[in-house]
């Protein structure tokens, strides 16, 4: 009997790995969704750039929520980081490809996590019933 308790503890405690486990990949995923639509978000503007007119006033965001109005003396080249702290001159087309390519990794790792939540999910419910099934043998 004690044998099977610490069978049923065992098992509980894998179930709430699992749950924890999930919760991270689910914050993971929100993270990524939030990515993807700043990133479609930027494509978009992108556009607009690209048809504002030289010379115009424009608000150039120095932190999240912080602007200084500036005005536009080139919209056809874009400052890019590229990574490592890396920036190179890109026209808006260029910019535009590099993020739909950061874009589709994003979506890929997504599709993946969401993937691998589900797999989690899946054991979770094998388990849990699993655990029932020991719970209704012992009563």
């Amino acid at each position: 009997m004690e044998e099977n308790q610490k069978e049923l503890q065992k098992m509980y405690l894998e179930l709430q790995l699992l749950d924890e486990q999930m919760k991270q990949i689910q914050k993971q995923i929100t993270m990524l969704d939030e990515q993807l639509v700043e990133l479609n978000n930027i494509i978009l503007a992108l556009d607009d750039f690209n048809k504002t007119a030289i010379g115009s006033n424009i608000l150039v965001p120095l932190s999240p929520g912080v602007f200084a109005n500036a005005e536009l003396k080139d919209n056809k080249k874009l400052l890019v980081n590229v990574g490592s702290n890396i920036v190179v001159k890109k026209n808006v087309n260029e910019t535009k490809d590099l993020l739909k390519k950061r874009l589709d990794a994003i979506k890929k790792y997504r599709d993946l996590s969401l993937a691998e939540m589900q797999k989690m999910n899946l054991q979770a419910v094998n388990l849990d019933q699993e655990i029932n099934k020991k719970i209704k043998a012992k009563e």
